[in-house]
């Protein structure tokens, strides 16, 4: 019988644990300063962004190759569209630099076909659907309208998983995630905001298919591109 491993053999190393937890707490302090600030000079020092945005991401891990040793070539490539929004608070502004917080939420659906060699192998679908929760930690410029950004963050990845030819399937979430980003938003015209960004997710989830431990990583390269309102 074909099994999920248990959580203990999903952690990860203390490097990448010591590293979200200093993205946790460093989220924290900035979230107070940006609160303090805001409350010092509203109208200038603060920027809010909420934001619907879509993109495509990269997946990968040895359970591709897992898969694939068993029920042949993988036909689709190894990448997903995903859709969501973020909310996010800069501040400083008016000293044309400064920090900016914001929670980020994004959802895929992706369905991955192996094609089984004909009387050698069985063919195979996997399903993924999955949502990230990811908290960030930005630093900016501004250029009157034009903000670049670098950003840290840390969350969770959540996953329903289902290979529907073996029957394997199990919800799970990969809590070890750390992603950093960079891009630049730029404020048009009235209440309107454009987004383009890039990064890289690292989310690994442990997996027992096949009898045989493996490797999913949820996250990878992405980018998006949103349109925001702004207040």
């Amino acid at each position: 019988m074909v099994t999920q491993l248990p959580h203990p053999g999903t952690r990860a190393p203390l490097s990448r644990t010591v590293l979200r937890t200093a993205a946790a707490a460093a989220l924290w302090l900035a979230t107070l300063a940006c609160l303090a600030m805001a409350t010092a000079d509203a109208q200038e020092a603060t920027i809010y962004f909420l934001t619907a945005k879509a993109g495509q991401q990269d997946v990968g891990g040895s359970l591709f190759k897992t898969l694939a040793a068993n029920h042949g070539p993988l036909r689709d490539a190894k990448t997903v569209t995903r859709e969501g929004f973020d909310f996010d608070i800069y501040a400083v502004t008016r000293h044309h630099y400064g920090l900016a917080i914001g929670i980020d939420l994004m959802d895929y659906d992706q369905t991955f076909h192996f094609q089984g060699l004909s009387g050698v192998q069985t063919p195979e679908q996997l399903r993924l659907q999955a949502r990230s929760i990811l908290y960030t930690l930005m630093g900016f410029l501004r250029f009157g309208d034009f903000l670049p950004f670098i950003g840290l963050g840390t969350g969770t990845y959540y996953v329903h998983y289902n290979e529907k030819v073996s029957g394997l399937s199990f919800a799970d979430a990969a809590a070890d995630v750390f992603a950093y980003r960079a891009g630049f938003r730029w404020l048009m015209v009235g209440r309107w905001g454009l987004l383009v960004e890039v990064g890289q997710i690292d989310a690994p989830l442990r997996v027992l298919s096949n009898n045989v431990s493996s490797t999913l990583d949820l996250g990878g390269g992405f980018y998006n591109v949103g349109l925001s309102y702004v207040w």
